[in-house]
């Protein structure tokens, strides 16, 4: 018994089983959760419960739904700056190709999702264009430092597959592996070694000793690479979803009356009408004395009682996510947001958690520009000085915006407290006007009040005191 090639297949199957917990949740995300539905329904229900049910599966977006209500880390945009004048005309070039701030708000999202994603800067000398390449744990695997464990001396990740290219195919089993000497195109057996090399090459970035891979995440590892929090958002979307399959078909029953029959031996089902049939045969009785009988009933299904579950199941999960449950209910009215204030307290945990993460972003990122800075000089051969760039990253704080009416009911409240005034306000609705032009425009506004309160004609009488 060789034990350390038993460990090997089973700390490769173990990885195996990551990758595919990642995939099936981006799965989830993109609402591709059909098959797994089915899967779980067929371990809980018996075959002929499963049958019926499966025809009026249903799925909800819960995960995508709170994962972008998560991801508001670049809400309100980001600022990139160097003390480098060419640098700044590059950097916004590539921001501007590349839509930078919208990649940055997937990498959000699929951190929030996935806890760990990272971003490849590549340069394509066919159109002289950067472009970023989004790497998830499920397409690839690495192995550790022997120091230090969170970081990876070796990353392994599939060749583009084409999806949108039906008539290219490709093996499944091959890989680009990086190491800071080499980069090559390998074949991977099913325990996890390397079975043949297709292609080598030396690693481009091998003159600064690095792995092109930029890695955002969600929380610092302490002697794991990958992290190793489960996402249990995914384990209450599939049980929503059979819940939701459960309503559907309890629905159905309720909605359509079913026809009954009462000693009637027929094998052939009966539909005169309604969809079900249910036939309570001569054999089902002790007697066989039963009087022929049919007539319709209408089931009286608990839908309100199971649909609340439903939304209560989704408002646990919310909650448990840092978002405020009121979003996840279709409850009464008293229970929904009637003000900005509100909104924002029940947020306020969701905040609080994308302000504390922006230190971990702001370094991804400023890792991000050098790396990409390395890409042009090695592919354009610039001379970017990255070891002496100061990098300054502003990441604006996420917030929640009012509606027009909140704003006002807020400015009154200020007002009356002595706090604010309707100058102020004019100000801030009109950015351009000085001080003194609110002032003036302040003036014109109530003496066109006045004047439309002359007009009144009820204005000239006085009501007598009692």
């Amino acid at each position: 018994m060789n034990f350390a090639q038993d460990q090997q297949k089973l700390k490769w199957q173990n990885d195996l089983h990551r990758r595919e917990q990642v995939a099936k949740a981006i799965d989830f995300y993109n609402n591709q959760q059909e098959q797994y539905t089915l899967e779980y329904m067929k371990l809980i229900y018996s075959e002929k419960a499963f049958k019926k049910l499966k025809k009026y599966l249903t799925c909800d977006s819960l995960t995508k739904s709170i994962i972008d209500d998560m991801s508001i880390m670049f809400q309100n945009g980001i600022s990139i700056q160097t003390d480098n004048e060419a640098v700044n005309e590059f950097l916004q070039e590539v921001i501007a190709d590349t839509q930078f701030q919208h990649l940055l708000l997937k990498v959000n999202r699929l951190v929030n999702l996935t806890h760990k994603v990272a971003i490849v800067p590549f340069y394509s000398a066919l159109n002289d264009k950067f472009s970023f390449d989004i790497i998830t744990g499920d397409k690839c695997f690495i192995q550790q430092n022997l120091n230090f464990p969170t970081e990876a001396d070796i990353i392994y990740y599939t060749v583009n597959p084409l999806t949108d290219s039906p008539q290219v195919s490709r093996q499944l089993n091959i890989y680009v592996r990086w190491t800071r000497e080499t980069m090559d195109k390998v074949e991977i057996n099913s325990e996890g070694n390397v079975t043949n090399i297709i292609e080598s090459n030396q690693n481009p970035y091998l003159k600064y000793n690095m792995l092109p891979f930029v890695w955002f995440y969600d929380d610092l590892n302490i002697d794991t690479f990958w992290s190793e929090c489960g996402n249990f958002l995914i384990k209450d979307n599939l049980d929503i979803n059979r819940l939701l399959t459960n309503l559907a078909l309890m629905a159905e029953y309720q909605t359509f009356s079913t026809l009954v029959t009462t000693g009637i031996d027929t094998p052939v089902p009966l539909y005169v009408g309604p969809q079900f049939h249910i036939n309570l045969s001569r054999k089902s009785y002790s007697t066989s004395d039963i009087q022929p009988d049919a007539k319709y009933i209408t089931p009286e299904a608990k839908i309100n009682e199971v649909w609340q579950i439903i939304c209560d199941k989704a408002v646990k999960c919310a909650k448990r996510m840092g978002l405020s449950a009121q979003a996840y209910t279709t409850r009464a009215s008293a229970e929904s947001y009637n003000s900005g204030y509100q909104l924002k307290l029940s947020k306020i945990d969701i905040i609080n958690k994308n302000i504390l993460q922006q230190p971990l972003y702001i370094q991804a990122i400023e890792k991000l520009i050098k790396v990409l800075l390395i890409t042009s000089n090695i592919y354009k051969h610039t001379h970017f000085d990255v070891d002496n760039l100061d990098i300054r990253i502003n990441l604006y704080k996420p917030q929640i915006e009012l509606s027009p009416a909140e704003v006002e009911q807020v400015r009154a409240l200020k007002i009356s407290n002595g706090t604010w005034s309707p100058i102020r306000s004019l100000m801030e609705d009109y950015p351009d006007l000085s001080y003194e032009e609110a002032k003036e425009l302040y003036s014109d506004i109530q003496e066109e009040n006045r004047l439309a309160m002359a007009k009144n004609p009820f204005a000239e009488f006085n009501v007598p005191e009692e």
